[in-house]
Protein backbone atom coordinates (compact mmCIF):
# COMPACT_ATOMS: atom_id res chain seq x y z
CA UNK A 1 0.00 0.00 0.00
CA UNK A 2 2.85 2.17 0.45
CA UNK A 3 3.86 1.70 -3.13
CA UNK A 4 0.88 2.67 -4.06
CA UNK A 5 0.31 5.64 -2.24
CA UNK A 6 3.94 7.18 -3.44
CA UNK A 7 3.04 6.03 -6.90
CA UNK A 8 -0.65 8.00 -6.92
CA UNK A 9 1.77 10.86 -5.87
CA UNK A 10 4.74 11.14 -8.05
CA UNK A 11 2.57 10.21 -11.57
CA UNK A 12 0.85 13.71 -11.40
CA UNK A 13 3.46 15.36 -10.32
CA UNK A 14 5.58 13.87 -13.44
CA UNK A 15 2.85 13.97 -15.71
CA UNK A 16 2.96 17.85 -15.15
CA UNK A 17 6.66 18.63 -15.76
CA UNK A 18 6.31 15.91 -19.14
CA UNK A 19 3.48 18.27 -20.17
CA UNK A 20 1.10 15.31 -20.30
CA UNK A 21 -2.50 16.64 -18.94
CA UNK A 22 -3.54 13.17 -17.37
CA UNK A 23 -5.95 14.54 -15.42
CA UNK A 24 -8.18 17.01 -18.03
CA UNK A 25 -10.52 16.57 -20.14
CA UNK A 26 -12.44 14.03 -17.97
CA UNK A 27 -14.72 15.17 -14.84
CA UNK A 28 -15.57 11.56 -13.30
CA UNK A 29 -14.93 8.11 -13.83
CA UNK A 30 -18.46 7.45 -15.11
CA UNK A 31 -17.57 6.14 -18.60
CA UNK A 32 -21.31 5.66 -19.85
CA UNK A 33 -20.87 9.58 -21.30
CA UNK A 34 -17.68 10.51 -21.40
CA UNK A 35 -15.89 13.39 -23.28
CA UNK A 36 -13.36 12.82 -25.30
CA UNK A 37 -10.93 15.78 -27.40
CA UNK A 38 -10.69 14.90 -30.73
CA UNK A 39 -6.47 14.35 -31.56
CA UNK A 40 -6.69 15.75 -34.99
CA UNK A 41 -9.14 18.97 -35.04
CA UNK A 42 -8.88 19.40 -31.31
CA UNK A 43 -12.88 19.74 -31.44
CA UNK A 44 -14.80 17.49 -28.90
CA UNK A 45 -17.58 15.06 -28.80
CA UNK A 46 -18.97 12.75 -27.13
CA UNK A 47 -18.36 9.26 -27.09
CA UNK A 48 -21.87 8.10 -26.93
CA UNK A 49 -21.97 7.94 -30.44
CA UNK A 50 -21.12 4.75 -32.57
CA UNK A 51 -17.37 4.47 -34.24
CA UNK A 52 -17.12 4.78 -38.20
CA UNK A 53 -14.76 3.75 -40.63
CA UNK A 54 -12.51 6.68 -40.93
CA UNK A 55 -12.91 8.84 -38.03
CA UNK A 56 -10.08 10.22 -37.22
CA UNK A 57 -10.86 11.31 -33.87
CA UNK A 58 -9.62 8.80 -31.08
CA UNK A 59 -11.74 8.85 -27.14
CA UNK A 60 -10.25 9.74 -24.21
CA UNK A 61 -6.59 11.85 -25.78
CA UNK A 62 -4.61 13.33 -23.04
CA UNK A 63 -2.98 16.60 -24.98
CA UNK A 64 0.51 15.88 -25.89
CA UNK A 65 0.59 18.01 -29.02
CA UNK A 66 3.80 19.31 -30.10
CA UNK A 67 5.75 17.53 -27.59
CA UNK A 68 8.15 15.36 -29.04
CA UNK A 69 10.75 14.95 -26.54
CA UNK A 70 10.51 13.85 -22.73
CA UNK A 71 12.86 14.23 -19.84
CA UNK A 72 14.65 11.75 -18.97
CA UNK A 73 14.36 12.35 -15.05
CA UNK A 74 13.95 9.26 -12.61
CA UNK A 75 11.23 8.07 -11.25
CA UNK A 76 12.92 5.23 -9.70
CA UNK A 77 10.09 3.20 -7.36
CA UNK A 78 11.67 1.40 -3.91
CA UNK A 79 11.44 -2.10 -3.90
CA UNK A 80 12.05 -2.51 -7.38
CA UNK A 81 13.52 -6.18 -8.08
CA UNK A 82 15.87 -7.49 -10.42
CA UNK A 83 15.63 -10.76 -12.34
CA UNK A 84 17.53 -12.78 -14.47
CA UNK A 85 17.24 -11.47 -18.37
CA UNK A 86 16.01 -8.01 -17.16
CA UNK A 87 16.25 -5.53 -19.95
CA UNK A 88 14.56 -2.33 -17.46
CA UNK A 89 16.30 0.64 -16.48
CA UNK A 90 15.31 1.61 -13.07
CA UNK A 91 13.56 5.05 -12.91
CA UNK A 92 13.39 5.39 -16.74
CA UNK A 93 10.37 7.53 -17.55
CA UNK A 94 11.05 7.50 -21.40
CA UNK A 95 12.67 8.36 -24.29
CA UNK A 96 14.39 11.91 -25.06
CA UNK A 97 11.74 12.21 -27.99
CA UNK A 98 13.99 11.12 -30.74
CA UNK A 99 12.47 9.25 -33.32
CA UNK A 100 15.66 7.21 -34.07
CA UNK A 101 15.70 3.82 -33.51
CA UNK A 102 19.26 3.26 -32.78
CA UNK A 103 19.32 2.16 -29.39
CA UNK A 104 15.98 -0.61 -30.18
CA UNK A 105 17.64 -4.01 -28.92
CA UNK A 106 15.50 -6.38 -29.57
CA UNK A 107 17.51 -9.64 -29.60
CA UNK A 108 17.87 -10.92 -33.14
CA UNK A 109 18.57 -14.45 -34.94
CA UNK A 110 16.62 -17.69 -33.63
CA UNK A 111 16.29 -19.51 -30.46
CA UNK A 112 19.50 -22.16 -29.53
CA UNK A 113 16.64 -25.36 -29.98
CA UNK A 114 16.22 -24.36 -33.53
CA UNK A 115 17.15 -27.85 -35.27
CA UNK A 116 15.57 -30.03 -32.26
CA UNK A 117 12.54 -31.88 -32.59
CA UNK A 118 9.51 -29.93 -30.19
CA UNK A 119 8.66 -31.96 -27.20
CA UNK A 120 6.64 -35.32 -27.84
CA UNK A 121 3.09 -33.86 -26.95
CA UNK A 122 3.00 -30.74 -28.43
CA UNK A 123 0.83 -30.43 -31.55
CA UNK A 124 -0.82 -27.75 -33.86
CA UNK A 125 -4.60 -28.92 -32.18
CA UNK A 126 -4.48 -28.56 -28.43
CA UNK A 127 -2.87 -25.94 -26.46
CA UNK A 128 -0.26 -28.68 -24.31
CA UNK A 129 0.86 -27.50 -20.80
CA UNK A 130 4.17 -26.93 -20.10
CA UNK A 131 5.33 -26.90 -16.61
CA UNK A 132 8.33 -24.43 -15.43
CA UNK A 133 10.02 -23.01 -12.19
CA UNK A 134 10.45 -19.20 -11.71
CA UNK A 135 13.31 -17.58 -10.30
CA UNK A 136 13.99 -13.74 -9.07
CA UNK A 137 10.30 -13.29 -7.40
CA UNK A 138 10.90 -10.81 -4.58
CA UNK A 139 10.69 -13.47 -1.35
CA UNK A 140 8.84 -10.00 0.04
CA UNK A 141 6.07 -10.51 -2.37
CA UNK A 142 5.91 -14.36 -2.05
CA UNK A 143 5.37 -13.63 2.21
CA UNK A 144 2.97 -10.83 1.51
CA UNK A 145 0.41 -13.02 -1.03
CA UNK A 146 0.67 -16.43 -0.74
CA UNK A 147 -0.37 -18.46 -3.30
CA UNK A 148 -4.19 -20.13 -3.07
CA UNK A 149 -3.94 -21.98 -6.53
CA UNK A 150 -4.12 -25.98 -6.13
CA UNK A 151 -0.65 -27.52 -5.68
CA UNK A 152 1.61 -27.55 -7.12
CA UNK A 153 1.25 -23.96 -8.21
CA UNK A 154 2.77 -21.27 -6.63
CA UNK A 155 4.90 -18.25 -7.82
CA UNK A 156 8.10 -20.06 -7.96
CA UNK A 157 6.46 -23.03 -9.95
CA UNK A 158 4.41 -22.51 -12.65
CA UNK A 159 2.85 -23.26 -16.38
CA UNK A 160 1.81 -22.15 -19.88
CA UNK A 161 0.64 -23.68 -22.51
CA UNK A 162 1.91 -23.70 -26.37
CA UNK A 163 0.00 -24.57 -29.80
CA UNK A 164 2.25 -25.64 -32.60
CA UNK A 165 1.54 -24.15 -35.46
CA UNK A 166 0.57 -26.56 -38.37
CA UNK A 167 3.39 -28.53 -39.79
CA UNK A 168 5.87 -27.06 -37.30
CA UNK A 169 8.99 -26.95 -38.94
CA UNK A 170 12.40 -27.27 -36.27
CA UNK A 171 14.14 -25.46 -39.07
CA UNK A 172 12.61 -22.84 -39.00
CA UNK A 173 12.00 -19.75 -36.64
CA UNK A 174 8.98 -18.54 -35.98
CA UNK A 175 7.31 -15.66 -34.29
CA UNK A 176 5.92 -16.08 -30.68
CA UNK A 177 1.88 -15.06 -29.97
CA UNK A 178 1.55 -15.28 -26.08
CA UNK A 179 -1.85 -14.30 -25.17
CA UNK A 180 -3.04 -13.70 -21.77
CA UNK A 181 -6.94 -13.91 -20.63
CA UNK A 182 -8.87 -12.05 -17.83
CA UNK A 183 -9.84 -12.68 -14.48
CA UNK A 184 -12.08 -16.11 -13.97
CA UNK A 185 -10.67 -19.76 -13.22
CA UNK A 186 -8.75 -19.59 -10.01
CA UNK A 187 -7.12 -23.65 -10.91
CA UNK A 188 -3.80 -21.91 -11.60
CA UNK A 189 -4.28 -23.09 -15.35
CA UNK A 190 -6.14 -20.15 -16.93
CA UNK A 191 -3.99 -20.31 -20.08
CA UNK A 192 -5.12 -23.40 -21.41
CA UNK A 193 -7.49 -21.61 -24.11
CA UNK A 194 -4.14 -19.73 -25.11
CA UNK A 195 -5.70 -16.42 -23.13
CA UNK A 196 -6.58 -14.01 -25.90
CA UNK A 197 -6.03 -16.06 -28.98
CA UNK A 198 -4.87 -13.75 -32.07
CA UNK A 199 -4.47 -17.06 -34.06
CA UNK A 200 -6.94 -19.93 -34.89
CA UNK A 201 -6.00 -23.89 -34.93
CA UNK A 202 -4.38 -24.29 -37.54
CA UNK A 203 -2.07 -21.56 -38.18
CA UNK A 204 0.96 -21.99 -39.72
CA UNK A 205 3.34 -19.11 -39.19
CA UNK A 206 3.26 -18.50 -35.27
CA UNK A 207 3.52 -20.33 -31.84
CA UNK A 208 1.34 -19.75 -29.68
CA UNK A 209 1.18 -19.55 -25.95
CA UNK A 210 -1.14 -18.85 -23.17
CA UNK A 211 -0.03 -17.27 -20.19
CA UNK A 212 -1.31 -18.44 -16.67
CA UNK A 213 -1.79 -16.58 -13.36
CA UNK A 214 -2.06 -17.23 -9.84
CA UNK A 215 -4.80 -17.64 -7.72
CA UNK A 216 -4.47 -15.11 -4.76
CA UNK A 217 -7.55 -14.75 -4.29
CA UNK A 218 -8.85 -13.03 -7.12
CA UNK A 219 -8.17 -14.75 -9.82
CA UNK A 220 -5.94 -12.31 -12.00
CA UNK A 221 -2.45 -11.54 -12.99
CA UNK A 222 -0.46 -9.43 -10.39
CA UNK A 223 0.88 -6.86 -12.62
CA UNK A 224 -0.08 -4.01 -9.99
CA UNK A 225 3.04 -4.23 -8.06
CA UNK A 226 6.54 -2.53 -8.35
CA UNK A 227 8.18 -5.89 -7.62
CA UNK A 228 5.49 -8.27 -9.64
CA UNK A 229 5.93 -11.63 -9.71
CA UNK A 230 4.83 -11.93 -13.51
CA UNK A 231 8.24 -10.36 -15.01
CA UNK A 232 10.30 -13.03 -14.17
CA UNK A 233 7.54 -15.21 -15.04
CA UNK A 234 7.68 -14.09 -18.48
CA UNK A 235 11.04 -14.32 -18.49
CA UNK A 236 11.26 -18.21 -17.38
CA UNK A 237 8.39 -18.37 -20.51
CA UNK A 238 10.29 -16.81 -22.51
CA UNK A 239 13.10 -18.98 -21.56
CA UNK A 240 11.81 -22.10 -21.85
CA UNK A 241 10.53 -21.71 -24.91
CA UNK A 242 13.48 -20.61 -26.33
CA UNK A 243 15.11 -23.58 -25.13
CA UNK A 244 12.53 -26.19 -26.66
CA UNK A 245 10.85 -24.62 -30.03
CA UNK A 246 12.65 -22.56 -32.75
CA UNK A 247 11.76 -18.98 -31.86
CA UNK A 248 12.69 -15.84 -34.01
CA UNK A 249 14.06 -14.05 -30.99
CA UNK A 250 13.03 -10.54 -33.01
CA UNK A 251 9.41 -11.41 -33.39
CA UNK A 252 7.93 -11.88 -29.85
CA UNK A 253 4.13 -10.55 -29.34
CA UNK A 254 2.32 -10.33 -25.97
CA UNK A 255 -1.52 -9.84 -26.30
CA UNK A 256 -4.34 -9.87 -23.64
CA UNK A 257 -8.03 -9.17 -22.64
CA UNK A 258 -8.89 -7.24 -18.99
CA UNK A 259 -6.40 -8.55 -17.04
CA UNK A 260 -4.51 -10.13 -19.38
CA UNK A 261 -4.49 -6.56 -21.11
CA UNK A 262 -3.22 -5.08 -18.06
CA UNK A 263 -0.09 -7.87 -18.01
CA UNK A 264 -0.12 -7.21 -21.65
CA UNK A 265 0.94 -3.21 -20.52
CA UNK A 266 3.20 -3.56 -18.37
CA UNK A 267 5.37 -6.48 -20.10
CA UNK A 268 4.88 -3.27 -22.75
CA UNK A 269 6.41 -1.01 -20.15
CA UNK A 270 8.76 -3.34 -18.36
CA UNK A 271 9.97 -5.38 -21.39
CA UNK A 272 10.03 -3.34 -24.15
CA UNK A 273 12.93 -4.44 -26.06
CA UNK A 274 12.32 -8.22 -25.60
CA UNK A 275 8.82 -8.05 -26.89
CA UNK A 276 8.09 -6.73 -30.14
CA UNK A 277 4.44 -5.40 -29.82
CA UNK A 278 1.90 -5.40 -27.92
CA UNK A 279 -2.13 -5.70 -28.21
CA UNK A 280 -4.97 -4.95 -25.20
CA UNK A 281 -8.39 -5.17 -25.50
CA UNK A 282 -10.10 -3.26 -22.27
CA UNK A 283 -7.04 -2.52 -20.05
CA UNK A 284 -4.59 0.09 -19.23
CA UNK A 285 -1.05 0.90 -17.30
CA UNK A 286 -1.16 0.55 -13.73
CA UNK A 287 -0.26 3.46 -11.70
CA UNK A 288 2.07 1.25 -9.42
CA UNK A 289 4.26 -0.58 -11.71
CA UNK A 290 7.87 -1.50 -12.25
CA UNK A 291 9.92 0.85 -14.18
CA UNK A 292 9.45 1.15 -18.06
CA UNK A 293 12.14 0.44 -20.21
CA UNK A 294 13.47 3.68 -22.36
CA UNK A 295 13.22 1.39 -25.77
CA UNK A 296 10.27 2.03 -27.87
CA UNK A 297 7.45 -0.70 -28.79
CA UNK A 298 4.93 -1.07 -31.59
CA UNK A 299 1.05 -1.66 -29.86
CA UNK A 300 -2.38 -2.14 -31.27
CA UNK A 301 -4.91 -0.89 -28.56
CA UNK A 302 -8.59 -1.90 -28.24
CA UNK A 303 -11.06 0.20 -26.27
CA UNK A 304 -15.00 0.12 -25.95
CA UNK A 305 -16.39 3.53 -25.43
CA UNK A 306 -19.28 2.39 -23.29
CA UNK A 307 -16.46 0.17 -20.84
CA UNK A 308 -17.46 0.90 -17.44
CA UNK A 309 -14.61 -1.52 -15.44
CA UNK A 310 -12.11 0.23 -17.54
CA UNK A 311 -12.99 3.36 -18.95
CA UNK A 312 -11.04 5.39 -21.23
CA UNK A 313 -10.28 8.47 -19.33
CA UNK A 314 -8.22 9.71 -18.72
CA UNK A 315 -9.45 9.91 -15.08
CA UNK A 316 -9.84 12.18 -12.08
CA UNK A 317 -9.96 9.99 -9.98
CA UNK A 318 -8.21 6.74 -10.42
CA UNK A 319 -9.85 3.48 -10.98
CA UNK A 320 -8.00 -0.80 -10.69
CA UNK A 321 -5.25 1.71 -10.42
CA UNK A 322 -4.80 3.43 -13.21
CA UNK A 323 -6.14 6.76 -14.89
CA UNK A 324 -7.54 4.71 -18.26
CA UNK A 325 -6.40 3.06 -21.33
CA UNK A 326 -5.91 6.74 -22.95
CA UNK A 327 -2.68 7.79 -20.56
CA UNK A 328 -1.24 4.10 -21.27
CA UNK A 329 -1.70 5.09 -24.69
CA UNK A 330 -0.03 8.41 -24.14
CA UNK A 331 2.87 6.76 -22.04
CA UNK A 332 3.74 4.82 -25.56
CA UNK A 333 3.84 7.68 -28.10
CA UNK A 334 6.20 9.19 -25.01
CA UNK A 335 7.97 6.45 -25.54
CA UNK A 336 8.22 5.77 -28.78
CA UNK A 337 9.28 9.33 -29.46
CA UNK A 338 5.96 9.90 -32.12
CA UNK A 339 5.98 13.74 -32.88
CA UNK A 340 2.82 15.32 -32.57
CA UNK A 341 -0.79 13.73 -32.47
CA UNK A 342 -2.17 13.44 -35.91
CA UNK A 343 -3.43 9.93 -37.16
CA UNK A 344 -5.28 8.37 -39.93
CA UNK A 345 -7.86 5.94 -40.52
CA UNK A 346 -5.60 2.35 -40.18
CA UNK A 347 -7.65 -0.26 -42.34
CA UNK A 348 -11.55 0.05 -43.78
CA UNK A 349 -12.18 -3.59 -42.36
CA UNK A 350 -11.77 -2.17 -38.46
CA UNK A 351 -13.77 0.64 -38.19
CA UNK A 352 -12.79 3.35 -35.26
CA UNK A 353 -8.75 2.34 -35.24
CA UNK A 354 -6.30 5.35 -36.10
CA UNK A 355 -2.76 4.97 -36.77
CA UNK A 356 -0.42 7.79 -35.08
CA UNK A 357 1.43 9.39 -38.35
CA UNK A 358 4.61 11.20 -36.25
CA UNK A 359 5.84 7.49 -35.14
CA UNK A 360 8.69 6.15 -35.69
CA UNK A 361 7.58 3.19 -38.75
CA UNK A 362 9.21 0.59 -37.06
CA UNK A 363 7.15 1.11 -33.96
CA UNK A 364 3.37 2.16 -35.11
CA UNK A 365 0.92 2.97 -32.81
CA UNK A 366 -2.80 2.09 -33.63
CA UNK A 367 -5.99 2.94 -31.38
CA UNK A 368 -9.36 1.79 -31.74
CA UNK A 369 -12.13 3.13 -30.07
CA UNK A 370 -15.26 1.37 -31.07
CA UNK A 371 -19.41 0.95 -29.76
CA UNK A 372 -18.91 -2.02 -27.11
CA UNK A 373 -18.37 -2.26 -23.12
CA UNK A 374 -15.75 -4.78 -21.47
CA UNK A 375 -15.15 -6.38 -24.72
CA UNK A 376 -12.37 -8.73 -25.43
CA UNK A 377 -12.25 -6.86 -29.38
CA UNK A 378 -14.92 -8.65 -30.94
CA UNK A 379 -17.70 -5.92 -30.94
CA UNK A 380 -21.15 -6.85 -32.59
CA UNK A 381 -21.48 -6.14 -36.10
CA UNK A 382 -17.66 -6.37 -36.34
CA UNK A 383 -16.87 -7.75 -40.11
CA UNK A 384 -13.24 -9.34 -38.44
CA UNK A 385 -12.43 -10.03 -35.06
CA UNK A 386 -10.11 -6.65 -33.68
CA UNK A 387 -8.35 -9.26 -31.73
CA UNK A 388 -7.94 -12.09 -33.71
CA UNK A 389 -7.39 -11.16 -37.25
CA UNK A 390 -6.71 -7.69 -36.50
CA UNK A 391 -3.52 -8.20 -33.95
CA UNK A 392 -2.64 -10.84 -36.39
CA UNK A 393 -2.74 -8.42 -39.27
CA UNK A 394 -0.80 -5.95 -37.49
CA UNK A 395 1.52 -8.14 -36.26
CA UNK A 396 2.34 -9.04 -39.60
CA UNK A 397 2.49 -5.43 -40.91
CA UNK A 398 5.63 -4.86 -38.63
CA UNK A 399 8.60 -4.17 -40.28
CA UNK A 400 11.70 -5.76 -39.09
CA UNK A 401 13.50 -4.30 -36.49
CA UNK A 402 16.41 -1.97 -37.30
Amino acid sequence: MTARRLASQVVPLLATFLGLSLFSACSSDQASSPNFNSLAGGSAQSGSGNATAGSSSVAGSTSIAGSSAASGGATGSAGSMSSAGSTSVAGSVGSAGSTSTAHYDTPRGQSAACGMAAPAADNSNTFVEHDIDVTGVDPAFIAANPPQSPAPWTWTHRNYFVRLPANYDPTKAYPISMGGGGCGSGDGKSGNGGGLTAYSKGETSVIQVGLSYVWTGGACFEDDYVNTPDIPYFDAVLADLEAHFCVDKSKIYVDGYSSGAWETYMLGCARAGVVRAIGTAAGGLRITRPPCTTVPIAAMMLNGLQDEENPIGPLTTPMNDSYGSAPARDDILMRNGCIGTDNQPWDPDYPGCVKYTGCPEEFPVVWCAYTDGHGDGNPAGAKFSYSGQGFAKFWASLPPVP
